[in-house]
């Protein structure tokens, strides 16, 4: 069971409430194109060619970077893995909502961890 479930059905978070932090939480990931650009993978021109090919090809950045000799697969994965562990935690986004109280939401989150599982396991998707 997810985090944002977890709190759902602990009745701390509503659905739309829990959608809405998803919904930012997707936001303030970094584009990936970006995140190339900052490790020196690519330059600002090469991203602006991906962008503009992606249109024709509805290919996602890596793929498409990959697909015009730009990004390897070994350069995406590492991309991806730093895209999403960039992105705010679901519980920053509701705190900062005012949808929970900070020290709420740790009592909470060492009860979810505790009933469900331990961080390492959490962070393989478990």
């Amino acid at each position: 069971m997810h985090f944002g479930q977890y709190l759902i059905e602990q009745g701390v978070a509503s659905v739309d409430q829990v959608l809405e932090a998803l919904d930012a939480q997707h936001e303030s990931e970094p584009l990936i194109g970006s995140l190339a650009v900052r490790r020196g993978w690519l330059t600002v021109e090469q991203v602006l060619t991906v962008l503009d090919t992606q249109w024709t090809t509805g290919l996602r950045f890596g793929r498409q970077a990959a697909q015009l000799g730009m990004l390897d697969e070994t350069q995406i994965a590492e991309l991806l893995n730093e895209q999403k562990h960039a992105a705010l935690p679901i519980g920053e986004v509701l705190i900062a909502r005012g949808v929970i109280a900070r020290k709420d939401l740790i009592q909470h989150l060492r009860t979810y961890l505790k009933d469900c599982g331990s961080p390492q396991r959490l962070a393989r998707g478990a």
